[in-house]
């Protein structure tokens, strides 16, 4: 079966060669120079850094589609080990490093994908999977830090220290890439569907993505004076509108689907249907609240007379008016449901448009000056909203480091719990030990010898309910016992279990015990035990923090949280929407985050009250389908 007409020819094997190994020493090259920036001159420092890249590139160059990378990074996740807190802190800190690095390097990178898919001959493919993408850059400052033997603190500052130059040497990376494939006649993949397959109604299409027209007989035999003098009689029609008091003439709704807007050049007219599906997908956007989509709707004039002038616009994402657009979009999104005129980010929103519909004629640089305004304006509003947080910034902290060690010990609990226990042993070490270990981090650290004994304790216990039918094993049951029984005793009255629960499952370890001692299985008479009744959500005091709870599920968590790719991207000043106990509805804006993004601290509405909420607590609710969070309309996205 023949491929459609709009999808690129296929490579020789030759050229596909040529390609890879292109850019697989470019990647290379751009790392060395990293390296040789940061004075990492040692040469093992500098071969494990670029041997790291190598291998990933190499990998990830041979997985031909989504399924089986998305299968092998499963299956990598579920063989990482315990590692110490400052990993744990360094592996989220590198993630939101990638995140970056994608945002800052959009547009190359998403045409980069595209010819990759092209080269590797991929029909479908991660954007994550790109073998010259931010994921082999990460692999790389992993070895880098682990060979250069960097503590915790330095690994943190490294990232810090490393972003704007690898921010501005990717972009030019992937800038020089995107032209030699070019060169090389390797085309972007389309990934628009076969006519036959495309649905008869669809979304709006960006103008980089969409097919170009046919043009019509009419723009085909037009004279090039007369196609410029019908743009500027339908410019003046559009102001024309405007001057008649109408900011949203109706008939300029459906300026693109006139027969005029036929007559026009094919650049023009695309420009001017992608402008109107953009903002009738705005219109329509379910996170944008009715008082301001009328504001909005105001874009509409200004922005069909700058795509009439320079069609060109709606293909460069720099482009002001493209920054603009989706800068208001996102003040919009973050208002919420019910705001009503008059709010400050509201009157921002119809002043940055009034703006643009008084003084917009023909210099386009007022979008860069309305766009510099409404960025200043949100970066003074969220630095006020951040300072009237800086109280709580203490409190949080240590509240992210109990979270952490909240995830680092329930990954311990999971990993001796595949040793397959009696689940009566399961089951106290999930609910009991594991806020043992939560407690023993918090307090000693990872490296004590607190933290090691707690491990041994739970891990004694699961081999003392193992069958023992040597006399030796029962011997060795029998003289560590007593120890094991005063150690489970004292994590219990650590954490404040009652006196009577802890003498129960003191006695049910006995009598399991008393079975292994005679050499038998002690699962063959293990009572029915059922778990503990899931704890719900609470709020509870910021300890040493006036004021302030923080709303969390406590305890075990039987699985690390699967984090959407949305909510790693959640930053200061977006609204978020969630259940509070007793099911009661709450909102708030963002107004800090903490370093590792373990606690979100928000700005409730309408009191304007603070509420920290742990980051497991905001991942819960997504799996649960009960948080809710603005989110700017991918405007100019297929």
């Amino acid at each position: 079966m023949s491929e459609p007409a709009d999808q690129p020819a296929k490579i020789s094997s030759s050229l596909s060669r040529q390609a890879l190994d292109e850019c697989r020493t470019a990647l290379l090259d751009t790392l060395g120079g990293v390296l040789r920036d940061f004075k990492y001159i040692d040469i093992g420092v500098v071969d494990a850094t670029l041997s790291a890249a190598r291998e990933q590139f190499d990998q990830l160059a041979g997985l031909r589609d989504r399924k089986t990378f998305e299968s092998q990074r499963s299956l990598t996740a579920s063989r990482i080990s315990l590692v110490h807190e400052d990993d744990l802190e360094f592996s989220i800190r590198l993630s939101d490093l990638a995140q970056q690095l994608r945002e800052s390097c959009e547009l190359q990178l998403g045409q980069l994908h595209l010819r990759f898919m092209t080269l590797l001959d991929q029909q479908e493919a991660a954007p994550e999977q790109l073998p010259v993408g931010p994921e082999t850059v990460g692999s790389a400052v992993r070895a880098l830090a682990a060979e250069a033997g960097l503590t915790g603190d330095e690994r943190i500052r490294l990232l810090q220290d490393m972003r704007s130059t690898l921010i501005s040497r990717l972009r030019a990376l992937y800038q020089n890439l995107n032209a030699r494939l070019d060169e090389l006649g390797i085309e972007q993949k389309s990934l628009l569907r076969a006519p036959s397959d495309r649905p008869a109604a669809r979304n709006a299409v960006s103008m980089e993505q969409a097919p170009a027209a046919a043009p019509t007989p009419q723009s085909q035999a037009l004279d090039p004076m007369l196609a410029g003098a019908l743009r500027d009689r339908m410019i003046s029609w559009l102001d024309e509108q405007l001057a008649g008091g109408s900011n949203t003439p109706q008939v300029a709704r459906q300026l693109g689907r006139t027969e005029l807007a036929g007559l026009l050049p094919n650049e023009s007219r695309q420009a001017v249907d992608c402008i109107e599906r953009v903002l009738d997908r705005l219109a329509a956007h379910p996170d944008i609240p009715p008082a301001a989509k009328q504001p909005l709707e105001g874009l509409r004039v200004p922005l069909l007379k700058l795509a009439l002038r320079a069609p060109e616009f709606v293909n460069q994402p720099e482009h002001p008016a493209r920054k603009l657009l989706t800068a208001l979009a996102r003040e919009a999104s973050e208002l919420p449901p019910d705001a009503a005129p008059g709010t400050t980010q509201l009157n921002l929103i119809e002043a940055s448009v009034s703006r643009l519909t008084r003084e917009y004629t023909t210099d386009a640089a007022v979008f860069a000056e309305v766009l510099a305004v409404l960025e200043n304006a949100r970066h003074e509003r969220l630095a006020a909203l951040t300072r009237r947080v800086e109280s709580y910034a203490e409190g949080i902290r240590i509240e992210e480091r109990s979270e952490l060690a909240r995830r680092h010990a329930s990954k311990a609990i999971r990993a001796l719990c595949a040793q397959e226990p009696p689940r009566t042993v399961q089951l106290f070490l999930e609910h009991y030990w594991s806020v043992v270990l939560r407690r023993t981090l918090t307090t000693y650290g990872e490296r004590s010898e607190e933290w090691t004994q707690a491990l041994k304790v739970a891990d004694g216990l699961i081999w003392s309910m193992q069958p023992k039918p040597e006399g030796a094993e029962r011997d060795r049951l029998a003289s560590m016992l007593p120890r094991l029984a005063q150690h489970l005793q004292n994590g219990l009255d650590a954490i404040r279990v009652k006196a009577e629960t802890r003498d129960k499952l003191l006695e049910r370890f006995a009598s399991l015990h008393a079975e292994s001692l005679q050499g038998r299985d002690p699962r063959l008479i293990e009572p029915s035990v059922s778990a503990p009744a899931d704890d719900a959500s609470r709020l509870d005091k910021v300890s040493g923090t006036e004021g302030l709870q923080i709303l969390r599920r406590p305890g075990y968590l039987p699985r690390e949280p699967e984090i959407p790719a949305a909510l790693s991207a959640l930053e200061i000043g977006q609204s978020l929407r969630l259940v509070l106990p007793g099911g009661i509805p709450g909102s708030g804006v963002i107004a800090a985050i903490t370093p590792a993004r373990q606690v979100f601290l928000l700005q409730m509405r309408p009191d304007n009250k603070p509420l920290a909420v742990a980051w497991s607590e905001i991942a819960r609710q997504q799996a649960a389908g009960t948080l809710g969070f603005s989110r700017a309309p991918a405007l100019f996205d297929l």
